[in-house]
């Protein structure tokens, strides 16, 4: 993949800057500034989430697969939240990007103990982080 090609467009949210692309299953992505403010912090996951169910299950729900076996979408009631993206802060990141370079460069996740030496030895900054 070209690199510049990565990011497919910028993503904008009441003047909090962000960036989409699209993970290996084709599903849109974003990660964007936060309008947190006490803190700072980007949320990162998919745009829109894409429940599936199987056919023969569905059929017992009473939705409509039209026809279709195996996976169908399942359809969400507009009353219904679902949360697709994480909130992290700058530490959290601090904490993260060194299991996400470990598998950038092996393909494999380190161990739990390694991660954890990891993430321990990351400098951090100052933050009232609210969710520790």
């Amino acid at each position: 993949m070209n690199e510049s090609s990565f990011f497919k467009t910028p993503y904008d949210v009441r003047g909090f800057g962000g960036l989409k692309f699209h993970d290996q299953c084709g599903c849109e992505c974003r990660i964007q500034k936060s309008s947190a403010a006490c803190f700072d912090a980007i949320w990162l996951g998919i745009t829109c989430p894409d429940p599936k169910i199987m056919s023969s299950d569905a059929k017992k729900l009473g939705i409509d697969t039209k026809g279709e076996s195996g996976w169908v979408t399942y359809p969400i009631p507009k009353e219904v939240l679902i949360s697709t993206s994480m909130h992290l802060t700058q530490n959290q990141v601090r904490q993260l990007l060194p299991v996400l370079q470990y598998f950038a460069e092996n393909g494999s996740l380190p161990s739990f103990e390694d991660a954890d030496k990891m993430s321990s030895s990351v400098d951090l900054i100052e933050e009232d982080d609210l969710f520790s």
